[in-house]
């Protein structure tokens, strides 16, 4: 059951161009592969993907693949954009032939096949033009100080890696990476650059003095500004931390999660299920849970990252919903609210290896599951996990993919004991062949 199929995308990837790129850097960055085709053409080539995955399947199950959502916004969609730094400036055949010097190295993306060189960005179409500035500005600056940048194959240099997220209401928070603990040199950079860029909302910087840019096991330090970011899906309000994961297309998102609530009150309609408890296993930060609030009462949140657990329970109590560690404090609580004539929710969200949780006694713990909702990885769900999840037999069951390849071989494992009911593709990625997918799958005992 462990292994992995080998099932292949086999929709031919389009290469004839229908329109001029925006972006100076397509084809070198390795971002943006489908900037030479027009929307609409991006869109059919997505929706044909996944359709050519899961179209057995859904002729099998009497099921339907319900037409791609486009994104509202092609370009300047992403909240989210990380920079490295790096010595070695990867060159075009452009500029090698002109025979120009290009010193002082890089910021931007790594090359594609050359990770020890970075493209230089001057312009990236993905992010608000904000960011082009903020990345642009620290680059000359650092330049202009002889900061050294990073080099990757002898692991030295200063300068390492620069993040910055944004809300739609304008928040900006920026995050600087440096090899040394110098926190002096951090108060000179951020003090030049809050006199340049006063909206920046919240400053923080890292210290990573390992040999892999990895910064998920490290601590940021606040060095000014608010503490997070706020941003509102439908009617839940969120706190983004610098580490929290957030659905980088926020507008989009909202369609995502709109998308798994039709695809959960159709099941729960189906099935029966009155909804009293979700399961939101890879639940992050408890966004996507909490946008479905209404359709239960116990929300339980399942995510191997600790952080991502507080997060989520400071997302829960920020929208009135309150966080219990046991099932006998919901129940407790849920008693008062009936004796007031109240609907009482109640949240519970617990950080850790998932198939070690499933396994070890959550459903005994907190109840059988009348739903639930995943969005694991790319890599999908281990095969222990999806073991725990026919063992378990919830009614309803709703998979978020960001890679439908992997999102088909668990479904599967999971066919002989669910029918694939619907199919939702949704672009979360204008210009790039990536794309969600929201599958409900609905238990075979109920027809």
């Amino acid at each position: 059951m462990g292994r992995r199929s080998k099932k292949k995308l086999s929709t031919p990837w389009p290469q004839t161009p229908e329109r001029s790129a925006a972006c100076q850097h397509f084809g070198v960055c390795g971002g943006c592969r489908l900037q030479h085709l027009d929307y609409a053409s991006q869109l059919q080539f997505k929706h044909d993907t996944v359709s050519a995955l899961f179209n057995t399947r859904l002729a099998e199950d009497g099921g339907q693949l319900l037409p791609i959502l486009e994104a509202p916004d092609e370009w300047h969609y992403r909240n989210k954009l990380e920079f490295s730094f790096s010595d070695q400036a990867f060159l075009t055949t452009e500029q090698i032939a002109s025979r120009q010097r290009f010193e002082g190295g890089a910021l931007g993306f790594h090359a594609p096949r050359f990770f020890a060189k970075a493209v230089d960005i001057d312009e990236c179409w993905l992010g608000p033009p904000i960011v082009n500035d903020l990345r642009n500005w620290l680059r000359e600056y650092c330049q202009t100080r002889d900061l050294p940048f990073r080099n990757a194959h002898n692991h030295t240099g200063l300068m390492r890696n620069f993040l910055v997220r944004t809300t739609r209401a304008g928040q900006i928070l920026i995050a600087l990476v440096i090899a040394e603990d110098r926190a002096a040199l951090i108060d000179e950079i951020f003090g030049a650059m809050r006199e340049r860029f006063p909206e920046v909302s919240a400053w923080y910087w890292v210290l990573n003095n390992k040999k892999n840019d990895s910064i998920a096991d490290l601590p940021f330090r606040h060095w000014g500004g608010e503490q997070v970011l706020r941003e509102s899906l439908g009617e839940a309000q969120f706190v983004i931390s610098p580490k929290a994961f957030f659905q980088t297309n926020t507008a989009q998102a909202e369609r995502l999660y709109a998308s798994a609530r039709s695809a959960l009150e159709q099941g729960l309609s189906e099935t029966g299920s009155s909804g009293e408890r979700l399961y939101d296993l890879y639940c992050g930060a408890g966004t996507i849970g909490l946008y479905l609030r209404g359709l239960w009462q116990r929300l339980i949140g399942v995510e191997y990252v600790e952080q991502a657990v507080l997060d989520a329970q400071a997302n829960a109590r920020l929208n009135g919903v309150p966080v219990y560690q046991s099932e006998k404090e919901a129940e407790q609580s849920a008693d008062e609210s009936a004796e007031s004539g109240a609907r009482r929710e109640s949240a519970h969200f617990v950080a850790g290896d998932m198939e070690a949780i499933l396994r070890g006694g959550l459903f005994a713990e907190q109840g059988a599951a009348d739903a639930v909702i995943v969005d694991p990885p790319r890599a999908g769900m281990s095969a222990g996990v999806v073991e725990a999840l026919i063992e378990q037999a919830p009614p309803v069951l709703v998979y978020i993919s960001c890679k439908p390849s992997t999102q088909e071989h668990d479904m599967a494992l999971l066919g002989p004991h669910y029918r694939l009911r619907t199919v939702q593709v949704v672009d979360m990625f204008p210009q790039t062949p990536h794309v969600e997918s929201v599958a409900l799958l609905v238990h075979r005992r109920f027809g």
